[in-house]
């Protein structure tokens, strides 16, 4: 029954010392250890775990295993694979002549397959030390806004890991001359550093925004008149959450170059406008208006203290109450409250010393001659 007709000749397999027996019992177990990869990868994070624990304390385990118990799978699933070429490879080799082609194919695509999940394997650790630094440096650092660096420079480790994974895959799966390749590719450095330009100028923007620290990751920001906090800060863009809730990306060449006001930096928020009061009221009026608004801006505790209250000006229409105080917030919802509550309070001051808003009126005198 394992009996081959290859060239209409019977050969058994089992002639190269197998027997039937050991080849079933290695195949059936490599087939449960396969059906229970899941399980042993879980356990084998565990394992590994141990040896990261005096690094990661802070770190959950279960965390580190969501991380890392798929691509230990996939490794296992390759071990196994191994085993079993192993286990046929010289009668398979013998009785298939004229494949050994086929088979250092496939010899390739495995060593292939165990870079690519090594690399796999690697940008998961960076995925977990970068977490690890982090857990560390919130609890340890008093500039809690300075972890925006993490991100970033976990993003910059992963794409250096690529590139030589890329290399030595095309120098262990291709045989190429990665020597060769490196230097083609400084030759054609010039061409390919003036096509991505504008790549380049951002990524170097983004340097210069960690250096520098305009902005971190939450702030407030308005730049090019979009107004918003600052979600993510990456190689090339800058996303931002306006607050209407929409998600814009700026390029980071333009965070730097054009003028960029950072709203949570602010100790106080601004509050300047003007009130209309009629011309048909008696100065005294006025005079108890500019007192007591002056008397509720000095008692309000979310104000700075420096405001101003004046008569500006005779308008067209109306007198001109101009009315200057700062909010001691940087918080968008606590300004516009106390902004809302003394406008009320400056209203019911109007409405109790007879004071009338004015509104923009034409008074047509008709003369008869």
């Amino acid at each position: 029954m394992f009996d081959y007709i290859i060239n209409s000749k019977t050969i058994n397999i089992f002639n190269y010392n197998i027997s039937g027996l050991y080849l079933l019992i290695v195949f059936g177990f490599l087939l449960v250890l396969f059906f229970l990869r899941k399980y042993i990868s879980i356990v084998l994070s565990k394992i590994f775990f141990t040896y990261l624990k005096k690094f990661s304390k802070d770190v959950p385990v279960d965390e580190f295993v969501l991380l890392i118990k798929k691509p230990f799978e996939i490794a296992f699933s390759l071990l196994l694979i191994f085993v079993f070429y192993q286990v046929l490879k010289d009668p398979l080799i013998v009785y298939y002549r004229g494949f050994e082609n086929v088979f250092s194919i496939l010899v390739q695509i495995y060593k292939g397959l165990l870079l690519i999940n090594l690399c796999l394997i690697i940008l998961r650790l960076v995925e977990f030390f970068a977490i690890v630094v982090k857990v560390r440096y919130l609890e340890e650092s008093e500039n809690i806004n300075e972890s925006s660096l993490i991100p970033f420079f976990k993003e910059l480790i992963k794409v250096l890991v690529v590139i030589v994974f890329f290399f030595t895959f095309l120098g262990v799966v291709f045989q190429l001359n990665v020597g060769a390749i490196i230097t083609g590719l400084g030759i054609g450095g010039l061409a390919f550093a003036l096509a991505g330009k504008e790549t380049l100028e951002n990524l170097l923007a983004s340097v210069t925004i960690f250096l520098d620290k305009p902005f971190v990751i939450g702030d407030a920001i308005k730049v090019e008149g979009i107004e918003g906090n600052v979600e993510r800060i990456g190689f090339r863009s800058t996303r931002i959450r306006t607050f209407d809730k929409s998600l814009v990306s700026m390029p980071n060449k333009k965070m730097i170059d054009d003028t960029l006001e950072n709203l949570t930096n602010r100790t106080l928020r601004r509050v300047r406008f003007t009130v209309g009061l009629s011309y048909g009221q008696d100065v005294n009026q006025w005079k108890e208006v500019v007192v007591r608004v002056k008397e509720l801006l000095k008692n309000n505790l979310m104000l700075d203290g420096n405001h101003q209250v004046f008569i500006d000006e005779f308008g067209d229409y109306s007198v001109m109450l101009l009315v200057v105080y700062f909010v001691k917030t940087a918080d968008w919802p606590i300004y516009m409250e106390t902004k809302q509550s003394i406008n009320f309070e400056i209203y019911h001051i109007l409405s109790e010393c007879g004071c009338e808003l004015e509104y923009p009126t034409q008074k047509v005198i008709i003369s008869k001659n």
